[in-house]
């Protein structure tokens, strides 16, 4: 047998050994040790890193299997309370690694710092950390519990996707950016608690989060981009923010079990963006708020359980089969005074029964507009005010309107009804 190879490796070993912890006692006499990149990545030697708290110096112990470059074991980390920042990769792919403690100064976990530690199972991030860099802890698939820090500024793009054990999060008040794609495919996440000044969900974030049931989120957050909770089958309900401008293009395409969806009355303009409830078989009812000026290509396309929906009277464009499959689709309200423009195909393959309701006096117009019979084969009505409300003209300077819910109504709305100098109107 020739030891020659075995004796070179074993040589290069200890050489590479004798190397880091010189370097490391060296460190030790600054004041701040940072952790750099890719310091201990795939961790082929080690069976324990213990960077010790009560030295002026940290050491590495536990060295063994010399050889088997493809094997990791790495158990447990911890890291003294000196230590200000974990690098990029530091500890990428230590499969092995079991848990994690954080010394209580750090600040910086950069990107990639635990990419693919696929046997950690939980981690808290000390109080004084701000950033998460990008993929921070990516591909972590037994990560089932996380605490982040209450002075947590910035979530990086794909900091916990993949991590399909995790059921929970809560995104503290310091927060106000979360990176694209950063819960993506965290397929057990049930809870979110969103921080209540976050400014905008950016694209992918929570897509394929496929056992996350509701979200309510807050008032803060002015824009939802493209994706952001498409493929998020169990997802039953969401309440959307008040002064919310933008829902990016299909945001909940393919969110299977959404029932309800509430979007509030604002005096923000906003749009309803291409196939933004694309394929949402369970959405029932749809009551988009007047402030909404378009509605996109396939926003409702294939959502089979819609069975009654408004377009609100600023819309000046319904797109190319917005609501096309929507075969259980039976009263469509039209509250635009003046027909909207119509893309191909927008209410193709609706219900044989559905009926067109329009402002009253408007009729002739929509027909002429081609909101036709054909297409509309329950006919066209116009909507009446219901016995014992009486229909007034709305003067765009009276804001004394409020909707059934006591809330006070800016843009009143033609064929809705509101409270009106204490009894119920339907404006026209």
């Amino acid at each position: 047998m020739n030891y020659k190879p075995l004796l070179m490796r074993q040589y290069v070993r200890d050489i590479w050994i004798i190397f880091l912890l010189v370097n490391i006692c060296v460190s030790g006499y600054s004041s701040d040790i940072i952790y750099g990149r890719t310091s201990y990545w795939q961790c082929p030697y080690y069976d324990n890193v213990v960077f010790e708290g009560e030295r002026s110096w940290t050491m590495v112990s536990g060295v063994s299997n010399p050889i088997a470059t493809n094997s990791v074991n790495v158990p447990a980390v911890y890291l003294q309370e000196r230590v200000l920042e974990i690098g990029s990769m530091a500890f990428m792919s230590c499969f092995n690694l079991l848990s994690v403690t954080l010394g209580s100064n750090l600040i910086l976990v950069n990107d990639k710092a635990f990419h693919g530690c696929s046997s950690l199972s939980s981690i808290v991030f000390p109080q004084k950390v701000w950033f998460l860099g990008n993929m921070a802890m990516y591909g972590c698939t037994k990560l089932k519990t996380v605490t982040l820090s209450d002075s947590l500024r910035s979530i990086g793009d794909y900091a916990f996707a993949q991590c399909v054990s995790l059921k929970a999060v809560s995104i503290p008040d310091s927060l106000k950016s979360i990176g694209a794609y950063a819960f993506y495919g965290c397929t057990s996440l049930g809870t979110v608690e969103f921080s209540r000044v976050l400014g905008e969900i950016k694209a992918h974030t929570f897509q394929n989060c496929t056992s996350l049931k509701s979200v309510d989120i807050p008032y803060s957050v002015r824009s939802i981009k493209e994706e952001a909770f498409r493929g998020c089958k169990s997802l039953q309900t969401v309440v959307l923010p008040k002064y919310l401008s933008e829902i990016g293009v299909a945001c909940f395409q393919g969110c299977t079990g959404l029932k309800s969806v509430t979007l509030p009355e604002s005096n923000v303009r906003m749009s309803v963006k291409d196939y933004v409830f694309d394929g949402c078989v369970s959405l029932e009812r749809m009551e988009l708020p007047g402030r909404v000026t378009r509605i996109g290509r396939g926003s409702f396309r294939g959502c089979t359980s819609l069975r009654t929906v408004n377009i609100p009277s600023a819309t000046a464009s319904v797109g190319d089969s917005a609501f096309c499959g929507c075969t259980a689709l039976d009263t469509l309200y039209a509250l635009m005074d003046t027909p909207c423009e119509t893309g191909r195909d927008a209410f193709l393959d609706i219900s044989d029964h559905c009926v067109l309701m329009v402002p009253i006096g408007r009729t002739h117009a929509y027909r002429d507009a081609g909101w036709s019979e054909e297409v509309f084969r329950g006919g066209i009505r116009e909507i009446g005010a219901p016995a014992g409300i009486s229909t007034i003209k709305v003067k765009p300077s009276d804001t004394r309107y409020y909707d059934l819910e006591g809330r006070q109504v800016t843009r009143p709305e033609k064929g809705r009804i509101y409270i009106h100098d204490g009894r119920k109107v339907m404006a026209k």
